[in-house]
């Protein structure tokens, strides 16, 4: 979820910048740089939501805890995952 979330980010803050660039025209004489705000906006009001769920998950785990279900296959894919990182 973390790696998506930041992909969605980066992309809201990708199409911000494409939108900005644009020049003047007849309907925005002083161009569309407004949009880098917009989309910096929308960047952060996501990583505000996504940081305020994961808080609320995290609280009902530590007063609801279940076991952890770990397995070889989940082993691997975190080995994969650490590897790629690195």
């Amino acid at each position: 979820m973390n790696n998506l979330s930041d992909a969605a980010s980066s992309i809201v803050t990708l199409v911000g910048f494409k939108l900005a660039e644009q020049p003047a025209d007849a309907e925005h004489p002083y161009g569309h740089a407004r949009f880098e705000y917009l989309s910096g906006l929308v960047a952060s009001a996501m990583i505000v939501i996504i940081g305020f769920e994961l808080a609320k998950t995290s609280v009902e785990k530590i007063l609801s805890p279940v076991p952890v279900a770990f397995s070889a296959p989940l082993a691997a894919v975190l080995v994969l995952s650490i590897a790629v990182k690195l």
